[in-house]
């Protein structure tokens, strides 16, 4: 596991945009057609046919240094949407999850609880759970989502990950706590849906 003591780590920020017309989002019908990626390099897109898009996310993600990935609202919607959209096509992510039993609203039909993460190499931080978790008092407010969500995920990955560059000192405590992918006590799968 990463050591978030100390300096910044490599941050990614990561954005879907999938084609849904359902709230809660109905993973049998939804299709995932763009991933974007931010980098302290720039921003990537994935776009096309989602085996593709999501193959093609998962190679940038194993080549890349170990960091942490920062989503919004990650573990209510992005890594359930993944998780079974990727068991549905048939196709291994490396997405290691277990349930986050905090409680808190799903928005993918067919999960009870949000999901912590480890991807890979890399950690997750969902920073809309941050903005939910910090101490009443801070002199900032929560964004407003419709300033950062664009049609581009790569817009908004890189968006996401400057908001978690100037926040780190706190933000990384937010960082799913789910322990090393390589301890015994580490979920492979989500239970069953």
């Amino acid at each position: 596991m990463l050591s978030f003591n100390g300096s910044t780590p490599t941050l990614y920020g990561l954005d879907v945009l999938a084609l849904t017309d359902a709230d809660p989002v109905d993973p049998e019908r939804a299709r995932i057609r763009t991933i974007g990626i931010a980098t302290d390099a720039g921003a990537v897109s994935f776009s096309g046919d989602e085996a593709t898009v999501l193959s093609d996310t998962v190679d940038f993600l194993r080549t890349s240094e170990a960091g942490c990935i920062v989503t919004w609202r990650g573990s209510s919607l992005v890594l359930p949407l993944l998780v079974a959209r990727a068991e549905i096509i048939g196709l291994d992510l490396g997405l290691r999850c277990t349930e986050d039993r905090r409680g808190a609203q799903v928005d993918v039909a067919g999960f009870d609880q949000p999901l912590l993460a480890t991807w890979l190499q890399h950690q997750h931080l969902d920073l809309k759970r941050f903005y939910d978790q910090r101490a009443i008092g801070e002199p900032e407010q929560e964004p407003d989502t419709d300033e950062f969500c664009d049609r581009d995920p790569a817009n908004t990955a890189g968006l996401l990950r400057s908001m978690a560059r100037r926040r780190w000192d706190r933000a990384r405590r937010s960082v799913d706590p789910t322990g090393h992918p390589s301890s015994p006590s580490f979920s492979d799968e989500v239970m069953t849906r």
